[in-house]
């Protein structure tokens, strides 16, 4: 019995394997990418919220008044991501904790806590993405959107950013962490 089929059936498995890593290490890139992004646009509204730089915020309020005032974006009240007053701060700066808090969960190696951080980043982008969605459909006048081409491209992404959450939770809900 020759060797050779026992190698080449080794070659698609390792394949398989490099494949999974890479894509399970992509898809956390994204995550803590736009986790840490997120909670940081969070704390900015908490500061200025804080300091009394702003009555009502949102996380439009980080961005150039140039680019959402286009099609009235800056008006929007994006639910569950508008804050307002010292109260608003604080719930701001609470939803940036409870980001990294569910950072950190999605990279552990026990399971049940790994689940409850992907199920969390995946709610966190979807209601950024729905929001997102929101935001720019409410700007369509009949002939086109009247938001800002950067306001359209970063709604678009947080929906692709979701749609990666929710593939990184398949990826890792399952998965056996085996220690060697």
């Amino acid at each position: 019995m020759s060797r050779a089929p026992a190698v080449s059936n080794a070659v698609p498995s390792l394949a398989r394997r490099a494949s999974r890593t890479l894509e399970v290490a992509m898809t956390t890139l994204v995550a803590w990418a736009f986790g840490l992004l997120s909670a940081g646009v969070l704390l900015y509204i908490a500061s200025g919220l804080w300091r009394g730089d702003y009555a009502v915020a949102t996380p439009m309020s980080a961005a150039d008044p140039a680019i959402v005032a286009a099609g009235g974006v800056n008006a929007a009240h994006p639910w569950g991501l508008t804050f307002a007053g010292r109260a608003g701060a604080a719930m701001a700066a609470g939803q940036a904790c409870l980001v990294v808090v569910a950072l950190g969960l999605s990279m552990m190696f026990a399971g049940n806590p790994r689940r409850l951080g992907l199920l969390l980043l995946s709610l966190w982008a979807g209601l950024w993405a729905a929001d997102g969605a929101t935001v720019v459909a409410h700007t369509w006048n009949g002939a086109g959107f009247g938001a800002a081409l950067p306001v359209i491209a970063a709604a678009t992404a947080m929906v692709i950013v979701f749609g990666c959450m929710i593939h990184r939770m398949m990826l890792l809900w399952r998965m056996r962490v085996v220690m060697v």
